[in-house]
């Protein structure tokens, strides 16, 4: 063994005892840097993005295509609620690696499905698909239906001039946006799928269930 490849063993040897920690992660996280606010009616969808740097809002009203009808039950929300994350995602935002993408919804379900490892519901499988193929970072909260400003364009009843929904979106802003991080996120730590509905072991049932 030559001098030098012996002193590169020793090198490494005298690194492997000292044990030195190490950041898992060494990447600085990318900021919010476009907010969607979505919801989805048995008719159409609707959605509102905010440009974080610029705060320029974009409004979205759009009724579901022939090819959703047929390949969805749009009657129920497990199924159109996903839909209209993955058409926001689609039609809204470019998918850059730079960007971090923070998403409002009122269905709670959604949020658990997408934090879990797979989501065993079929629309939200294939919205986790979706979220996971794309380069950028994803991020899902819950928010109250009275206070997501997307509802009346989901349902068809209001117009971008209409000053009700901007009210409602700067009160959401200020009492879900602005408030620290929570711990329910895409990519972050979260309970089961399950945590939300009936089955769950720790939720109280009603006296007739």
């Amino acid at each position: 063994m030559s001098a030098g490849i012996a002193a590169g063993f020793r090198s490494w040897l005298t690194e492997l005892v000292e044990n030195c920690p190490r950041p898992i992660v060494t990447d600085k996280p990318v900021d919010v840097t476009d907010i969607l606010f979505t919801d989805a009616s048995v008719d159409r969808w609707g959605a509102i993005h905010v440009e974080a740097s610029t705060g320029i809002i974009r409004v979205y009203s759009r009724e579901w295509t022939a090819s959703d009808r047929e390949r969805w039950n749009l009657a129920s929300s497990v199924a159109s609620e996903p839909l209209a994350i993955a058409n926001t995602l689609c039609c809204c935002v470019s998918p850059r690696s730079d960007k971090h993408i923070r998403i409002y919804t009122d269905h709670q379900p959604v949020v658990d499905a997408l934090s879990s490892d797979c989501a065993k519901g079929y629309s939200y499988w294939r919205l986790q698909s979706l979220v996971r193929t794309l380069p950028c970072r994803i991020s899902v909260r819950y928010i109250p239906g009275e206070d997501n400003p997307s509802d009346s364009f989901s349902r068809g009843d209001v117009s971008e001039d209409d000053l009700r929904w901007r009210i409602i979106l700067a009160e959401s802003w200020r009492k879900h946006h602005l408030p620290a991080e929570p711990k329910k996120e895409v990519d972050g730590l979260a309970g089961p799928e399950w945590a939300s509905t009936a089955s769950n072991p720790l939720r109280v049932l009603n006296s007739f269930g």
